[in-house]
């Protein structure tokens, strides 16, 4: 019994291997593959539609930007103008101001003199004497 148990025993622990090959076995199908390139090319084509859109629209922004700069320096440059302006009319306002303020000292002032009485009732005269304003060169 012993050698009809090892026997069992060997028959037992080897596999059976089959006799022929599966009867439904066939190659690999391309279906998922074919799907997934077909998803890929969708998703470059809106990937590339959303790119020209972008870069029309940004074309447009640029626009925006380059006619923004135009004015800024625009703005720059009258504010530079005025401010010449206003220095140079600052400077002549001044040296007119000094020309009539110089002609108002040289003109000559007139003065009310009263002369005393006489000793004998005559009118009081009054006389009127012309002063001349002292000269800018320090002379008489």
């Amino acid at each position: 019994m012993s050698a009809t148990r090892t026997k069992n025993s060997i028959a037992e622990s080897t596999p059976v291997l089959p006799q022929t090959s599966p009867n439904n076995y066939t190659g690999h199908t391309h279906d998922f593959t074919l799907q997934a390139v077909m998803e890929l090319q969708k998703s470059v084509g809106e990937l590339t539609s959303t790119i020209k859109t972008m870069s029309t629209s940004l074309d447009g922004v640029k626009a925006k930007v380059d006619d923004l700069v135009g004015w800024k320096n625009k703005i720059i440059g009258g504010a530079a103008v005025l401010t010449v302006v206003g220095a140079l009319l600052g400077f002549l306002v001044g040296k007119f101001s000094d020309l009539f303020v110089l002609k108002s000292s040289i003109q000559t002032e007139q003065v009310n003199v009263v002369v005393p009485k006489q000793s004998f009732n005559q009118p009081q005269n009054v006389k009127q004497a012309t002063r001349a304003a002292p000269s800018l060169s320090g002379g008489n």
